[in-house]
């Protein structure tokens, strides 16, 4: 015959919160960013982008604030894998973004290099996440106890990995933009180099990870990341550079910079360890 344990509810499993509060919680916090998307809908252009970014804004403040709400973030696992599953899309969308500029054109030699290019940026980037901070900073949710945990979490997986996604976006944005130029012989030369957005965005993205990256570190075990930080300086400031040298040398310099902080960064977080 099967007991119950002494102060548990017929019924209900021991040490398990019942759901209610958190239900109500969480509906509480998505309804008001939900109305505001419903009333960016009724709009277009500028003004519906506004809206939408207040409905985020909103959604942000809300986690924010209601992070220290008695919620308990139990199983810091599923957070890791989550998110680090997001960071893999993102990753493949910035590869799949290579197949989208170069549609319609032959394949040729600096198409096959350029493609080369992007998938080292990638790989380079998944080694910097998966091999060197995401383990950390599900160890040091799974360290950390009560509130303590459910505000780690809520600031590293919620806060802190907006810039990494983002990053890795506005890098496959720069990615579409030189794949469709290196391989649109007709309309570009292979000298000519990126020009606006797309400029900016292919080193940018990369200088919105790497001091994503270093932000998540420093709050995990409070180490400070020079190097990250000082690889995240440089990617926008060479976008300024970017205008001035051909699509595929700035491609190339781009991979040897994250090839290079990764090498450093690497070598920085085996010494902190073995200290």
């Amino acid at each position: 015959m099967l007991r119950r344990l002494p102060g548990t509810a017929p019924g209900r499993p021991p040490d398990r919160p019942p759901r209610g509060r958190p239900a109500a919680g969480h509906l509480t916090s998505l309804l008001p960013p939900f109305l505001i998307l419903l009333l960016g809908s009724s709009f277009n252009g500028l003004t519906q982008i506004l809206i939408w970014l207040g409905a985020a804004a909103v959604d942000y403040a809300a986690i924010y604030v209601l992070r220290g709400s008695g919620r308990q973030a139990a199983a810091p696992g599923r957070f890791a894998e989550r998110h680090g599953l997001i960071v893999v899309i993102a990753l493949g969308e910035s590869i799949v973004a290579v197949g989208v500029g170069a549609r319609g054109h032959p394949l040729t030699y600096p198409v096959l290099a350029a493609a080369v290019g992007v998938l080292l940026i990638a790989a380079t980037l998944w080694l910097l996440y998966f091999r060197q901070l995401s383990a950390d900073a599900e160890a040091g949710s799974l360290a950390a106890g009560g509130d303590t945990r459910t505000r780690l979490a809520g600031e590293v997986y919620t806060f802190l990995h907006l810039p990494l996604v983002g990053g890795i976006v506005l890098t496959a944005l720069g990615v579409e933009s030189l794949l469709h130029q290196v391989a649109d012989t007709e309309h570009y030369d292979l000298s000519e180099p990126l020009h606006g957005l797309s400029a900016w965005a292919l080193g940018g993205g990369v200088g919105l990870f790497l001091p994503g990256m270093a932000a998540i570190r420093i709050r995990i075990d409070a180490r400070p990341c020079a190097v990250l930080f000082l690889g995240g300086a440089l990617c926008p400031v060479a976008g300024a550079g970017v205008v001035h040298v051909p699509g595929l040398l700035a491609l190339a310099l781009l991979a040897a910079l994250v090839a290079a902080v990764a090498v450093l960064h690497g070598r920085a977080v085996r010494t902190g360890t073995a200290a």
